[in-house]
Order: C-alpha cells, then sequence, then structure tokens
C-alpha cells in the first residue's frame, strides 16, 4: 500500500520540485484534503477539502483565527465544497484548476516571506489568497483578516510559534562524540573541509549529492541549514578525531532529514511530542580514505543512538539508489531490513529519476541492531 505521503506526491503530479518545498505536514495536508475529498464522494480535490485537512493543523487556530468559531469556519468550507458525485470506489481524483492556484498562491507566499520550505501556514494564506482573487469564500477568512496581518504573524519565526503546540519545533543539532569521530552541527566553518574531503577522489560520488570545490561546498551547507530554520533537518559534519599528534579532519557529513511528527489523538502519551515519531537518515558521504574506516559503523551508531534513545522515535528510514551497492551492503551489514524498491522515486545525483532501495530499523529491532554495531565496532 502507498504512503501518505507518496499518494500526496502522486497528487502533485510531474511537479517534483515544487512538492520537495513542502514540509511533511503540508504533504500530509494534501493526503488528507485527498481522503476528504474521497468520504465526501466528490471527482475531485477542491480547496474546501484541503481547508478541512488544515483544520487538524491547531497551530493557525490558535494563533490567527483564534475568537472566531471553528464550527462557523467548519460551516463556511461545507459551503464551498462541490456537489459533483463519483462512483464510490475511484481512487485517482486531481486537484482541481482552484485548488492548483491554492498551491501556487502558497509557494509565492512562501517565497515572499523568505521561507525555504512550504508549510501548512503557506498553505492558509494560499486558501485565503484564492478567495480574495476569485471571489468564491472557501473559508470566509478572507472577510476576516487582512492577509498582511496574518504574514506579520507567520514572520514571526512560525517554528517558535507553533512550537507550544507540539508541531514544528525549532531543533539544533546535538554534539555525538564516538571514540573515532565526532558529528558536528554542520555550519559554514566546515566548508573548506567539506570541499577538501571530497575533492580525494571524487569518482566515488557517482550516485550521491556531494559538493565539489568550494562555492558548491557553500551552496550545499547553505542549503542544509535552511532545511535546518525550517525544522525539517539536522545536519551535521564529520570530524575524524585527533590522534598522533594529527589535528581533527572533517572527512564527510551526514544528516536526519524526514523529520515526521504524527497526529496522535488527544488522549495518547505521544500527542504534542516535539521530537520526531519517525525519521531518515541520509545524505551521508565520506572521504575515500575514511570510507575503508569505522567512520560510517560509529556515526550509524551515534545517530541510532540518539533517535532511539533520545528522541525515542518508533522508526528510522534509509534511502539508497539502487545502482549504488556499496551503500545497500553497508545498511544490511548494520542490520537494516531491506522493505522493498520505491520506483523513480527521487532525482538522482546524475539528474535522472532513481529507484531507491529503501531499509528501515524499527524500535523493536533497535537493541539488537546496537549489540551489532557494537561488535562491528570492536573488530575494526
Amino acid at each position: 500500500m502507498a504512503s501518505a505521503l507518496e499518494i500526496a506526491k502522486s497528487i502533485f503530479g510531474k511537479r517534483e520540485s515544487s512538492f520537495e518545498r513542502y514540509t511533511e505536514d503540508a504533504r500530509r495536508a494534501i493526503y488528507f484534503g485527498r481522503a476528504e475529498a474521497l468520504q465526501a464522494g466528490a471527482d475531485s480535490i477542491a480547496p474546501g477539502h484541503i481547508a478541512f485537512a488544515l483544520l487538524r493543523d491547531p497551530w493557525f487556530l490558535r494563533e490567527i483565527v483564534k475568537d472566531t468559531a471553528e464550527e462557523e469556519l467548519r460551516k463556511a468550507i461545507i459551503a464551498s465544497l462541490p456537489i459533483r458525485q463519483h462512483p464510490r470506489g475511484v481512487m485517482d481524483i486531481p486537484l482541481t484548476d482552484a485548488s492548483k492556484r491554492v498551491l501556487a498562491h502558497a509557494a509565492l507566499e512562501a517565497d515572499s516571506l523568505r521561507d525555504p520550505h512550504i508549510g501548512t501556514e503557506h498553505l492558509w494564506l494560499g486558501l485565503i489568497q484564492e478567495e480574495k482573487k476569485s471571489k468564491v469564500v472557501v473559508t470566509g477568512l478572507s472577510r476576516r483578516f487582512a492577509i498582511s496581518g496574518i504574514r506579520s504573524r507567520v514572520r514571526q519565526e512560525p517554528c517558535e510559534a507553533r512550537q507550544k503546540y507540539g508541531r514544528l519545533h525549532a531543533m539544533h543539532p546535538p554534539i555525538l562524540s564516538g571514540s573515532h569521530i565526532r558529528l558536528e552541527p554542520l555550519g559554514p566553518g566546515h566548508i573548506q573541509g567539506l570541499a577538501a574531503a571530497s575533492a580525494i577522489d571524487p569518482s566515488l560520488y557517482q550516485w550521491s549529492p556531494v559538493p565539489q570545490g568550494k562555492d558548491r561546498s557553500t551552496k550545499y551547507v547553505e542549503t542544509a541549514l535552511a532545511w535546518q530554520d525550517a525544522c525539517t533537518a539536522l545536519p551535521f559534519a564529520i570530524a575524524r578525531l585527533a590522534h598522533n599528534h594529527e589535528p581533527d579532519v572533517v572527512i564527510g557529513s551526514t544528516r536526519f532529514w524526514n523529520l515526521e511528527r504524527w497526529d496522535w489523538p488527544h488522549e495518547h502519551s505521544r500527542h504534542l511530542r516535539r521530537e520526531p515519531d519517525a525519521c531518515e537518515i541520509g545524505y551521508t558521504w565520506l572521504s575515500a580514505p575514511a570510507i575503508r574506516s569505522s567512520a560510517n559503523t560509529e556515526a550509524k551508531l551515534l545517530m541510532l543512538t540518539y533517535a532511539f534513545e533520545t528522541w525515542q522515535v518508533l522508526r528510522v528510514c534509509f534511502h539508497t539508489d539502487a545502482r549504488n551497492q556499496r551503500s545497500r551492503a553497508a545498511l544490511e551489514r548494520i542490520g537494516a531490513k531491506f522493505e522493498g524498491v520505491l520506483r523513480s522515486h527521487r532525482m538522482s545525483a546524475d539528474f535522472i529519476p532513481r529507484d531507491s532501495f529503501r531499509f528501515s530499523i524499527l524500535q523493536t529491532e533497535w537493541p539488537e541492531v546496537k549489540e551489532k554495531l557494537e561488535k562491528l565496532l570492536e573488530r575494526i
């Protein structure tokens, strides 16, 4: 069965680059909008269906709507929904032209606010913009609020504003130290080291997005930090610890990303958690000499320990280019379980739609995987 995010991606159609900008919450809003449309028997996903899905996000209701009755808002949304029906069981329904315009407005709002990612707050702004421009009432919010006032509220660090409701949470990478390496929060001070590490043997990175040269390393760090600011990733530089009177040396990079926070019910113990419920480890690369060392094994041990024992995540997943046999073998060696192949899953480093091999480790599997990693390190 396709995941919520894969279904959401199919709804976006060919607009891959646009989809990649959406936060997990925004992607799920599109998916839940589709679910609302199917539940209502609609033949397409209207702005009202997206608005219904966005009611699952408490930030806008509590920070923007405030005194406006939620029931009144729901009634306005229901009144906007199309009456068209389709036979039950039809699953492939598209966005209406109005919904496509909502997404376009949301992207423009994110750009105007200089936000690298498109979140649920931008989708709300997109809905209000579509109301104002088309004169078709979806939520009725365009009559109650000046959009400039909402932009001003969103501009006040949306991650921080939403933190108290347990959704997006401003996070900063910890320093994770082992016996051989240290994972340091990635920053501008690592640019020169990254460029030097990748220059040793560029032929190793046929399947991986590894920056070559100072300019590309600068852009690489800037992009990673933008993702961190958007609360969707925690990037690290991998440093080899000093030994034999040699200084610490940057030997690569890795990151937590695709940080998922699930919509737990109010009575559940994980409701409004600030930590992710699941995450992905990726964008991992090492210099040529480090590939044949303990660096990758210890980096995985440090990150997985943090994910499962500090964040208490339920799952960590990994995706690797189907052609990258070395990476696949490394994941199998540490005990990650192969789940299957995602076809044309992501754009590869050589700019083609790549097939991805998906691996994962579950919380219940972590003790066994941890023991295996520790034994691997003892033998190195």
